[in-house]
């Protein structure tokens, strides 16, 4: 089910998940389950990634809470696009949901 790279697209919805789960995410959390079913994907391979945008998240590194010390360029880049306007983050997420719920 896995695949190797991350697309820009999978990238966009697995970072706003993250803004609604942070770092609470488990693998057996619903929407985790659901996404990684969506985006042919392992739920460990989502829960990964979401802690992936949690390493790029100063707020809760200064609280303490870290995340991994290697991540993906896209994951970064995703992360400064869409971190300072979580309104087109939501826009582009939904629009990308329903494209993966008809099949791409």
């Amino acid at each position: 089910m896995s695949r190797e790279k991350w697309s820009r697209d999978e990238a966009i919805v697995a970072f706003n998940l993250y803004c609604k789960l942070s770092f609470k995410v488990k693998e057996s959390h619903p929407e985790v389950i659901d996404l990684a079913k969506l985006i042919g994907r392992t739920p460990g391979a989502v829960k990964r990634k979401i802690l992936n945008f949690l390493s790029l998240d100063t707020k809760l590194q200064a609280g303490g809470v870290l995340g991994f010390e290697h991540i993906a360029k896209i994951d970064s880049q995703i992360w400064d696009e869409f971190n300072e306007n979580r309104a087109k983050l939501a826009d582009e997420s939904e629009r990308l949901l329903r494209r993966f719920k008809k099949g791409k």
